[in-house]
């Protein structure tokens, strides 16, 4: 009677699976890192050329002294 109402077993994912899986999670994370790069780009862009100086070099003190 166990065998009626235990559940469904699943199959093993076979060796293309595994390897389509982790082929898109790459590919997911090359995007996603494509995509942030072009944000900060963009961003740069519209600060301009202040975008480029880092904050020593302004000269402005964030601290006190």
């Amino acid at each position: 009677m166990g065998g009626i109402f235990s559940k469904p077993k699943v199959p093993e994912k076979t060796e293309a699976q595994l390897k389509a899986e982790k082929a898109q999670e790459t590919e997911l994370d090359r995007l996603s890192a494509k995509e942030q790069s072009q944000k900060m780009a963009m961003a740069r862009g519209r600060r301009g050329r202040a975008a480029l100086i880092s904050g020593e070099e302004t000269g402005i003190k964030t601290k006190l002294g």
